[in-house]
């Protein structure tokens, strides 16, 4: 009964509050999740990007979808508008790569890039796409691994040094996991420079985790 309701009221929100697709802005049908017409549904297949090298400071990258056009104002949605509905849809694609991945399965420790806690925030996005990236492929959350402990203003806009500097020591990791011949995977939203993710894998490397990867929604080409 309680998923008849939901559905109705999901429903009722669509029409009320229509969904368009992340592509081509096309109206999305009242009842469906997921924010890609029929048209624009082959696109993510030759966008999807797997990227090795030592900028990121994981054994590999992911993104799925290319930040331009209205896949970058459907991330802006949901990052500062609170649009949270288009999270389902990133972390749609991102599970779909995920499947395609040799190093994958239920072993692996998915985990989020962390937000300050005074950030005003509706939500911490990169949380979002974690956990439903878990939901969609079976696996567990782990929720409470990594913490930021200084308050960063927004690197979007920063070079490369700027982003490096402020991302240094920024984050800390619970002791209370023992990390040690474990496989990671970071979650985020956005990959530009590679600094958060060379951060925090070096910090897990550290600590003892075997290998480090990392999965973003969208990637700038920078």
């Amino acid at each position: 009964m309680n998923k008849i309701l939901d559905s109705i009221r999901e429903c009722a929100l669509d029409i009320a509050f229509p969904k368009h697709c992340i592509f081509c802005n096309k109206l999305i049908p009242a009842g469906e999740k997921i924010c890609i017409c029929n048209n624009c549904s082959d696109k993510t297949l030759w966008l999807r990007t797997v990227v090795i090298d030592d900028k990121s400071g994981c054994e590999e990258f992911m993104c799925p979808l290319k930040y331009e056009g209205n896949v970058r104002e459907s991330m802006l949605k949901f990052k500062f508008k609170s649009i949270k509905y288009l999270g389902f849809t990133f972390a749609k694609e991102m599970a779909a790569m995920l499947d395609e991945r040799k190093f994958f399965n239920n072993e692996v420790i998915i985990t989020a890039v962390p937000i300050h806690g005074i950030r005003d925030r509706a939500y911490n996005q990169s949380e979002v796409l974690a956990r439903v990236i878990c939901e969609l492929t079976g696996t567990d959350y782990c929720g409470n691994l990594l913490y930021k402990i200084k308050p960063i203003e927004r690197i979007s806009g920063m070079g490369y040094n700027d982003k490096k500097f402020f991302s240094k020591n920024a984050f800390h990791i619970n002791s209370r996991y023992n990390l040690s011949g474990k496989t990671i995977l970071i979650v985020d939203d956005i990959y530009t420079s590679g600094t958060t993710l060379k951060e925090l894998s070096t910090e897990l490397r550290m600590r003892g985790a075997k290998a480090v990867y990392g999965i973003t929604a969208c990637y700038t080409g920078e």
